[in-house]
């Protein structure tokens, strides 16, 4: 049962098909990760597909010019500032390049390639497969270092990495191989795992959309180790969003599942069934605010620092509402590094870019979200898996800023943007999954 077996059945048998690019770009992740090459081959890669693209069809996508809209504001408001600090020949050249401006344009270029060359083929699915078979391995590989050996965190920083000057922030999140460290977690201190990705909720991220992937696999032994091995980090990362939208995922996924006439039929039971419960017993609803006061107080740590971000994000936002300050500020503290206008893409927007940007991110959002939802309606499993993952990426959205996911996620994206576009049935796609 080889990983080439659902690989050659898709697609051009030519070497430089764009999903075979896309999915030798997922199964040669650990070789990336450890040279420190992840996020440079993703922009390359994006670069590549977008060059790529007939110009007509860049042209007419509504949704990619929506996002570069996004960019663009930021990089006003970059001008805007450098200008300000009288250093615009070196500032910003600098911002320019960073996931604060690139991050945007780089999102646009994977929904519209996805979209472009129907990305989501079973060569693309597997390769997701084959990452969740990894997710299975290193986090087996750290729970034994954690448990068995007794250690507290494992990093290992790249051959880019330790050419860097170690002040830069990217040496640490970009060009570092983040294995796990240690975190209170309800009251419990335990390993939280990042592996590929630059945090542990890019992870949990990732992990969740490998879930909603890995299902459309044909073959029940590689759609086990993807779902599998996306569900584990899922837990490892002890993301608590991540927590509760897996789950969500797998019901909405089960809902579509199930016969269109017993959809309706299903939702009612569950309501009514809630319903009594609640008459039946009144403390039950006590008992679920416990719960939920518990959940929200499982990483209090965490909850202090969010908190703190968010009010010192606020008071800077009110003095400059219009075009805001161009990039990320300072940490809040010393010992929580933790940036003002991060944590919260929206809130984020308003503090690097001002109102000027926060509308057409809105905009943007939204058409996504309706382009995804139109999809989902008209297609079968995947485009609904692909409409969940969206809507889970819009709930990220809101504790976290989404610029720096795009590249070391950019394979979930270009499958995302592939979700708008009717399956290609004479390649071999499928909306079927399981």
């Amino acid at each position: 049962m080889a990983v080439g077996t659902a690989i050659a059945s898709s697609g051009s048998g030519q070497f430089w098909a764009p999903d075979r690019l896309l999915a030798g770009f997922i199964i040669l992740t650990p070789l990336l990760w450890a040279a420190g090459l992840i996020t440079p081959l993703a922009l390359l890669l994006a670069l590549i597909l977008l060059c790529r693209v007939p110009l007509h069809v860049i042209l007419h996508d509504r949704i990619f010019w929506a996002w570069c809209l996004v960019g663009l504001m930021q990089l006003v408001s970059v001008i805007k500032n450098c200008a300000a600090l009288g250093s615009t020949l070196t500032c910003v050249p600098r911002w320019s390049i960073s996931t604060v401006v690139l991050g945007w344009f780089v999102l646009a270029t994977a929904l519209l390639v996805g979209r472009h060359f129907r990305m989501a083929t079973p060569r693309l699915t597997r390769a997701f497969c084959v990452l969740g078979l990894y997710f299975a391995i290193l986090s087996v590989v750290c729970l034994a270092l954690y448990y068995g050996l007794g250690w507290r965190i494992l990093n290992i920083p790249s051959p880019i990495a330790l050419l860097l000057p170690q002040s830069l922030p990217a040496v640490k999140f970009q060009f570092t191989m983040q294995f796990f460290g240690s975190d209170r977690v309800f009251g419990m201190v335990v390993p939280r795992l990042a592996l590929f990705y630059p945090w542990s909720v890019v992870l949990s991220f990732v992990g969740l959309a490998t879930v909603c992937i890995a299902l459309q696999d044909l073959s029940r032994f590689w759609r086990s180790l993807g779902v599998g091995g996306g569900l584990l980090v899922v837990v490892l990362s002890w993301s608590r969003v991540g927590f509760v939208l897996c789950l969500i995922s797998l019901l909405v996924y089960a809902w579509a599942r199930v016969h269109v006439g017993y959809r309706w039929l299903a939702g009612f039971a569950i309501v009514g069934f809630c319903a009594l419960a609640v008459a039946l017993d009144p403390t039950l609803v006590g008992f679920m605010q416990d719960l939920y006061d518990r959940f929200t107080a499982a990483r209090p740590g965490s909850s202090m620092a969010r908190t703190l971000v968010y009010e010192m994000t606020w008071n800077e936002v009110v003095k400059a509402p219009i075009l805001g300050y161009g990039w990320p500020g300072p940490y809040v503290h010393p010992n929580i590094p933790a940036p003002i206008g991060s944590h919260s893409t929206f809130l984020g927007v308003l503090y690097t870019g001002g109102v000027l940007m926060l509308v057409p991110l809105l905009a943007a959002f939204v058409g996504m979200l309706v382009a995804g939802y139109r999809a989902a309606v008209r297609g079968g499993v995947r485009e609904r898996a692909g409409f969940v993952v969206l809507v889970s990426l819009a709930i990220f959205s809101v504790g976290e800023s989404i610029y720096t996911f795009v590249l070391p996620c950019l394979p979930v994206f270009v499958w995302l943007g592939a979700c708008r576009a009717p399956p290609n049935y004479l390649a071999g796609e499928t909306s079927g999954g399981r």
